[in-house]
């Protein structure tokens, strides 16, 4: 819970400073690369610079997440936050970090077994993976500040079931596909699809395999 909260905190001052920032900044397109010119708020003019495939290094990315069916969308709820950094010079590939908690009900998740009694879970994620930033929906949609991005994940999962109390530990897979426009040099915010599929070991010798696909709304800064 105090991940949910800390997660939640992060995602509120994120959404502050990305929608305020926006009056500020006007974009254009350089040699094919979205270019960023921020106003001096003192001067009022706009003096600063930015190209985002040569200076974009690091970013933190917040994430709130629902289950894909509209109609069961609050039956798995999840808080996420994302550190990437540039991977190894290039221009648009990162290597990304993730820790998340998710509230969800058990029948909303696909699984290989039936744990009697389940009912609510609380589920503590984390994971590395790698991810790649690329701009296709430009050649359908005139909008030069859109992206995309595509990103793989290796993860580790735990939660412990509230009817029997047995913990469940265990490697999975992740895959990530998201749309995002970026406002401004600092700030990008988008939507999510994220696949996972993991496999935990409880006590007991006790096995489950899990999937779930869930729709998240992210905020992005940039440093």
């Amino acid at each position: 819970m105090k991940i949910t909260i800390l997660l939640f905190i992060i995602y509120q001052i994120l959404a502050q400073k990305a929608f305020s920032s926006v009056a500020n900044v006007k974009s254009e397109e350089v040699d094919g690369e979205l270019v960023f010119h921020e106003r001096n708020l003192d001067t009022g003019v706009f003096d600063t610079t930015y190209n985002i495939n040569a200076q974009d290094s690091t970013s933190y990315t917040a994430l709130f997440h629902i289950n894909h069916h509209p109609l069961k969308a609050t039956d798995f709820l999840s808080f996420e936050l994302i550190y990437a950094t540039k991977f190894n010079d290039l221009e648009d590939g990162y290597l990304n970090f993730y820790i998340s908690e998710t509230f969800l009900k058990y029948a909303v998740i696909a699984t290989s077994a039936v744990i009697p009694g389940a009912t609510s879970e609380n589920i503590i994620s984390g994971g590395v993976g790698y991810g790649h930033r690329f701009k296709l929906i430009q050649s359908l949609f005139s909008a030069r500040n859109l992206f995309e991005t595509i990103t793989a994940f290796a993860s580790v999962h735990y939660f412990r079931e509230t009817f029997e109390q047995i913990a469940y530990i265990g490697p999975g897979i992740r895959a990530d596909y998201s749309i995002h426009k970026r406002s401004s040099a600092s700030f990008h915010y988008g939507l999510r699809f994220s696949y996972n599929l993991a496999s935990l070991q409880g006590t007991q010798d006790r096995y489950v395999t899990a999937n779930w696909l869930s729709l998240a709304f992210e905020l992005g800064f940039y440093l």
